[in-house]
């Protein structure tokens, strides 16, 4: 199951090419349940859908991979002792066994890879092997325990990347990362010293800023191109050093460092790509106009939590670290560092009860621009999944691996519609609640006094409709209560719009409509979104996601400070859809209606 703008569209790290484009498929936030899972260590992860957000205990590191599509978090006090099963958050999340790799029969031979530390005593590492000549022949992450780890594999090449945390009880003192090539003809015994590690690694950044966490990524292709193999490693903020190296005589690799930086009143979200050879300068320098500059405003009264993936050509894998917010807050946030990034941000609400989870869409991170970040900003109302524009204009090289599932669209005779229970004011924002997070829901689809369905959920399902255009009314009745907002939040929102049989494509080239039709024949519904802006006195309008644009002709606003008598209010058009209201406030109220040229409309009232 997908989660919200696809986080991780690339599903399985060792099977997909790089830059070939991932169309999959957009599961509403209201269908990925968060999974709050626990880890044998104590540890807690936040699962939803592909997303994977760790909760770091002091001084721990963290070791994720990526084995059939199935994410591994490993502790570091965790290396070499016990089944690394138990660390299959993909599968805890979904109550099923973990997977495991198969390798074909091949003549084998046994290589024995003793380890040893920056201490020159035998060590726990976590290792990353594949065969550099067909990553089909072998892949996979053995773990050194007392020291040595055995595989089994075929003749050939290998790529090897050894991580070895030196520790102090259970906390990491210091991370050594080893990569280079072996060759295999026949029974042997490799040796992996820290020590040959000596390539100190350091972040400098324009304003100064305490470096909180630095994570090494490392990424193999094979000969044959066929995919990656990746893990990743993320440290408090200890010494890491790297292994400098010659580029692979087979194959690619890549190493990518993530590093997360604070001050008082900004932080600093960096990534660094090196592809091919690992120099043993390892200082990594950002300057301002690698950066995008984010006015970040976190609302509410949470100890609230932040988590940012950037990712980069060739990852699949990207470090997610829930970091602390105390909200209401508001502050700077640079993001950069190599070129071609996306960032995908993850905000929970409650980083102690790790429920309230507000999921961004991936974003091209545009050095020398300034954007606003709201999260969380009330009213929380129903409305549209709305995509970012990496996915409504994919014209940078990573956002090639990203897609799209139409939640609102129709095929033939077939239309479907899924409703966000509650959004924010940001449209690139959606909030995936509980089931304990909704007091009631209730969605009805009707034309001509006929009701096509008839719903406790927020979605239609498929519906199967006449081909002649007709006038449909959508009706969605609901009253959220999170824990974690505090208060109770109802609302009513009514939708009308047209459509008849839907025989062509409408929707962008790297979106699809697996779960009502073929794409061939879909085409977005022009059903009207709403998103609130209290604090600035504004309501913005859109249509659903890739539906034909037509002007919003006509708009009101009405507001109550009581629930019982109503004010009208004044909106004066900015363009695009958006208005600014003479006046709005904080009423414990509000009811707003758009219609657009096509004879489109909505009308939503909201109390809270």
């Amino acid at each position: 199951m997908k989660t919200p703008y696809l986080l991780g569209a690339v599903t399985t790290a060792a099977a997909v090419a790089l830059g070939s484009p991932a169309v999959a498929h957009a599961a509403g936030p209201q269908h990925a349940i968060p999974q709050d899972v626990l880890l044998p260590t104590g540890d807690h992860v936040l699962v939803t859908g592909d997303t994977v957000v760790v909760v770091p205990r002091p001084g721990i590191g963290y070791l994720r991979e990526k084995i059939n599509g199935d994410t591994y978090v490993v502790p570091t006090d965790a290396l070499g002792h016990g089944d690394p099963a138990r660390f299959d958050v993909t599968a805890l999340a979904h109550g099923v066994a973990p997977t495991t790799a198969a390798h074909p029969n091949f003549p084998m031979h046994t290589v024995t890879l003793d380890v040893l530390g920056a201490d020159g005593r035998p060590a726990a590492a976590a290792l990353n092997v594949v065969n550099l000549d067909n990553m089909r022949l072998y892949q996979g992450f053995p773990f050194a325990e007392d020291g040595q780890a055995r595989i089994s594999v075929p003749s050939g090449h290998y790529g090897l990347t050894t991580y070895v945390p030196s520790r102090d009880g259970d906390k990491v003192t210091e991370l050594r990362v080893l990569s280079g090539v072996i060759t295999v003809d026949g029974d042997q015994t490799v040796t992996l010293d820290a020590r040959a590690a000596t390539a100190p690694v350091s972040v400098q950044t324009p304003r100064p800023a305490q470096l909180t966490d630095l994570a090494v990524h490392s990424a193999w292709r094979d000969a044959t191109k066929l995919g990656w193999l990746e893990s990743e490693f993320d440290t408090p903020n200890v010494p890491v050093l790297l292994t400098p190296d010659a580029a692979p005589p087979v194959g690619e690799r890549l190493i990518h460092i993530t590093a997360h930086l604070e001050a008082t009143d900004y932080t600093y979200d960096l990534a660094f790509r090196e592809s091919g050879a690992i120099p043993a300068d390892q200082r990594h320098r950002v300057t301002a106009d690698q950066l995008q500059t984010l006015h970040a405003n976190y609302f509410g009264h949470l100890n609230a939590g932040i988590a940012r993936a950037i990712w980069a050509v060739g990852m699949d894998l990207p470090n997610q670290t829930l970091h602390p917010v105390a909200a209401p807050l508001h502050r700077t946030e640079y993001v950069g560092g190599a070129s071609d990034l996306i960032a995908v941000d993850v905000v929970v609400a409650d980083a102690v009860k790790l429920t309230g989870i507000d999921f961004d869409g991936p974003r091209a991170v545009q050095p020398g621009h300034t954007r606003t970040a709201d999260w969380l900003r009330e009213p929380l109302t129903p409305g549209l999944l709305q995509p970012t524009p990496v996915i409504t204009n994919p014209t940078t090289p990573a956002a090639s691996i990203w897609g799209w599932g139409c939640a609102d669209c129709r095929t033939g005779d077939t239309l479907g519609i899924s409703v966000q229970t509650a959004n924010d004011s940001d449209p690139g924002h959606a909030i995936a609640l509980e089931d304990k997070d909704i007091t009631s829901s209730h969605l009805v689809l009707s034309s001509n006094g006929k009701v096509y369905a008839d719903t406790q959920s927020s979605t239609t399902g498929p519906v199967t409709v006449p081909a002649a255009e007709a006038v449909y009314h959508l009706v969605y009745d609901t009253t959220v209560n999170p824990e974690w907002l505090g208060h109770s939040t109802t609302s009513h929102t009514e939708w009308t719009f047209k459509s008849g049989h839907s025989g062509t494509r409408t929707v962008p080239a790297n979106w699809s409509c697996d779960n009502i039709g073929s794409v061939d024949q879909c085409s977005a519904l022009p059903l009207l979104d709403v998103r609130y802006n209290l604090d600035d006195k504004t309501v913005i309008f859109a249509h659903a996601p890739a539906a034909a644009a037509s002007p919003i002709t006509k708009a009101t606003a009405a507001i109550s400070y009581d629930g019982k008598a109503w004010h009208s209010v004044p909106l004066i058009s900015l363009g695009d859809g958006k208005f600014r209201a003479l006046r709005l406030g904080q009423p414990k109220a509000l009811k707003v209606s758009a219609t657009d040229a096509a004879g489109n409309s909505l009308q939503q009232t909201v109390s809270y």
